[in-house]
């Protein structure tokens, strides 16, 4: 959604210095669950079966209209991170981004990613990631895709306000590709139409690449902010004119009421003075029809402590769709290796001992300290800085 901005957007580079944030005691924004045991297994198991995604309107990671002096985009950057983090999508859609990806504020957003996402507890398992190359300037910020290092992209080309790649997901003699698009409709409930004809152009271009390679297994992922009205849904599903009908994903998981408004000003006081509504307007679309195996909101919670300051003014989604539904061919583990399949073993032993597993088990945690830092700091380290009895309660 086009919203009303301050005059002037923090951005921070390397050579900047950071202003720090005052805060009573240190301030834990993610304690990252545990990486070994059961976690760690289904990571396994998801990161080889399920095709998931992030969507999420970052609002170029300023901080909302009544922030401390002192919160910038730094602190949302960093909050942002750890919300990847936790869910290790194989890819994630991003719109309103502040800056191309040949500028130095970019670069740390996209490395600071790349370095949080990571699979702690077992350095052979490493969840990171990079940038797709195309990108688009939308009505407000960039529109960029990041994957997962380890997949594939073939392609990757900007229509309208829109990037779209294409996704090698082949095994064997089966060719599979997945089309995945990060959007940035037009804004206004007066553009209905336009919206319309911006999705019809990606829906077209996908179809009309697909004709290369007609025997290939395809599936389509279209997500980000359409700026949608809840009239809209029928008419953009048939945007396509061979016939290729969409799939809303929300509606498919079962509409879900928890997960449905991703722009929530009631709650979300991240705009002072603001408007309060409820809106749809981040959607993710499929073709064919996937039901998710997960559909839930992110960053959708507060900064602890700060009810006003959320990562934006939008909330972003998560959504897991099974590669058994995708693609017919598509075998249950088929990708994992001999290593991973020890792992996965070992790890669900681990599980079972959960009751032996101790505080200094826990993985690295996001840590804002007192004088505004913020820092990945391992378990180990933050004993240094605190008794058990404060770790305890911070996580």
């Amino acid at each position: 959604m086009k919203k009303r901005r301050r005059a002037t957007t923090t951005t921070t580079t390397s050579t900047q210095q950071k202003k720090k944030v005052s805060l009573s005691k240190p301030v834990v924004i993610d304690s990252g669950g545990s990486y070994v045991g059961e976690r760690l297994s289904e990571a396994l198991e998801s990161k080889h079966n399920d095709f998931e995604i992030v969507t999420f309107n970052v609002s170029g990671f300023d901080p909302s209209d009544k922030a401390e002096t002192g919160f910038e985009a730094v602190h949302n950057m960093m909050w942002f991170c750890t919300l990847i983090r936790n869910a290790l999508p194989t890819a994630f859609c991003l719109q309103e981004l502040p800056t191309s990806r040949t500028c130095a504020y970019s670069r740390v957003v996209y490395e600071t990613v790349s370095g949080l996402c990571s699979d702690l507890a077992n350095p052979k398992l490493r969840y990171k990631y990079k940038e797709v190359l195309a990108e688009v300037r939308s009505h407000c910020g960039f529109v960029k895709i990041f994957v997962r290092s380890d997949i594939k992209v073939l392609k990757s080309v900007v229509v309208g306000p829109c990037v779209i790649a294409k996704i090698d997901m082949s095994h064997e003699k089966n060719k599979r590709y997945v089309y995945l698009a990060s959007a940035h409709l037009a804004p206004h409930k007066e553009y209905a139409s336009k919206r319309n004809e911006q999705m019809k152009q990606v829906v077209d271009w996908i179809e009309q690449d697909q004709e290369s390679e007609p025997d290939a297994e395809t599936c389509w992922i279209l997500a980000g902010d359409m700026n949608m009205r809840g009239a809209e849904t029928a008419s953009m599903k048939k945007v396509s004119s061979r016939g290729s009908k969409l799939s809303d994903a929300w509606e498919a998981a079962g509409k879900p009421h928890e997960s449905r408004f991703t722009w929530d000003s009631k709650r979300n006081k991240y705009h002072q003075n603001c408007f309060e509504f409820t809106c749809r307007f981040d959607r993710i679309f499929t073709f064919p029809q996937i039901k998710p195996r997960r559909f839930h909101l992110v960053g959708d919670e507060s900064f602890p402590g700060r009810d006003d300051q959320f990562v934006s003014d939008h909330f972003g989604i998560f959504a897991s769709f099974p590669k058994t539904d995708m693609f017919p061919s598509f075998k249950i583990n088929e990708h994992m290796t001999e290593e991973e399949r020890r792992v996965r073993a070992s790890s669900s032993v681990r599980a079972t001992q959960s009751d032996e597993t101790s505080l200094k088990s826990k993985p690295d945690v996001t840590l804002i300290k007192p004088d505004g830092d913020v820092t990945l700091m391992s378990m180990k380290e933050m004993e240094t800085l605190m008794s058990e009895k404060e770790i305890e309660e911070l996580i």
